[in-house]
């Protein structure tokens, strides 16, 4: 899974290199594809392996005569999406140094290394409500992973294609939080002050953030509840 973050990375190396684009510019093009494209539906893919095995391998009945509240059991699925969730975003980091050596150009690296762990965090709360739609759908895989692939590509579009205005209802959404963040602390932090005049954010990235922490946090509770109904 790790392997896939450097799916984009390596390409858009090839193309930054043609256009002799700095390496904070092959960095956010990299989140702009990998991140919120691609890491949303790889950790809703992963979501979906680790709350529909128990099931499926009829490991539930075990699961239950082991004095483990299920709350716990929920953080522990949780805290494996969010590991691989870091995981993935320094991978995509990786794959963007090892881009910027072969063309031998650098420039807010300490940066590029803040926004990966930001982004990594974000991007696990952007995917927290397939979560809650699996565990209370409980749905066969196949239905459950073309939904979660949707949600990433439907979330990303509406961030990308609408880059200079997203509509206020439409950029509450989780993912095109996240690239609200990415996008306004990069324009804000780094040289590439002009996508000020390009961009038209509606949020800045605190409000961005919290906003996501608050979906993240509603979203927690609410598959804590389902899981809970659905184990009894």
């Amino acid at each position: 899974v790790l392997a896939l973050a450097l799916l984009f990375p390596l390409p858009l190396t090839a193309v930054m290199s043609r256009d002799q684009q700095v390496f904070l510019q092959l960095f956010s093009a990299n989140v702009y594809f990998s991140e919120l494209l691609f890491h949303p539906a790889v950790l809703g893919v992963v979501a979906v392996m680790l709350f529909f095995q128990e099931e499926d391998n009829g490991t539930m009945k075990n699961l239950l005569t082991v004095p483990v509240s299920r709350s716990r059991l929920l953080a522990a699925k949780l805290a494996c999406v969010f590991i691989l969730s870091m995981a993935y975003s320094l991978m995509n980091l990786v794959g963007s140094l090892v881009g910027g050596l072969i063309v031998n150009v650098y420039s807010d690296v300490p940066l590029a290394c803040a926004l990966a762990l930001g982004v990594g965090v974000l991007v696990f709360l952007a995917t927290l409500p397939v979560i809650v739609v699996l565990v209370a759908m409980n749905c066969c895989y196949v239905f459950t992973i073309i939904a979660i692939v949707l949600y990433a590509l439907v979330g990303w579009m509406i961030w990308y294609v609408n880059i200079r205005g997203v509509p206020v209802p439409l950029a509450l959404l989780p993912v095109p939080l996240v690239g609200t963040w990415f996008l306004d602390v990069v324009q804000n932090a780094s040289f590439l002050g002009y996508l000020g005049e390009l961009l038209a954010l509606p949020f800045s990235p605190v409000v961005a953030a919290v906003l996501l922490v608050a979906e993240g946090a509603a979203c927690c509770a609410a598959a804590a509840w389902l899981y809970g109904r659905t184990r009894e």
